[in-house]
């Protein structure tokens, strides 16, 4: 059986994306660790209040458009859907949608 090579990119140990990012307006604890496992992209997502490292889920690099796009789950339930972009070497822009939860109350 052949595998399906249709999704292995060439990865460069030193591709911009690799390293530790973080929001620059301090609103989250969350930092994101990217790391290159062989021609893939290995996420880490940890919330640097506690220190908890979140499941992470469907990692996929779109080389055309220069996302990374993967999903986290977290202990708490909420589950986080990012896209990184690739604006420069030190600097991307993140999309991110998340699940929240509220405390509703009936009408009497």
């Amino acid at each position: 059986m052949k595998k399906d090579k249709s999704n292995l990119i060439k990865l460069k140990n030193n591709h911009p994306l690799i390293g530790t990012w973080y929001p620059t307006d301090n609103f989250s604890d969350v930092k994101i660790i990217i790391s290159r496992n062989g021609n893939k992209f290995h996420v880490k997502a940890i919330d640097t209040y506690d220190d908890e490292e979140a499941e992470i889920y469907d990692v996929n690099w779109d080389d055309d458009k220069n996302k990374l796009f993967f999903n986290t789950y977290w202990s708490t339930g909420r589950f986080t859907k990012y896209c990184f972009f690739l604006q420069s070497e030190n600097k991307v822009s993140v999309t991110f949608t998340y699940t929240t939860q509220e405390i509703w109350g009936k009408e009497s």
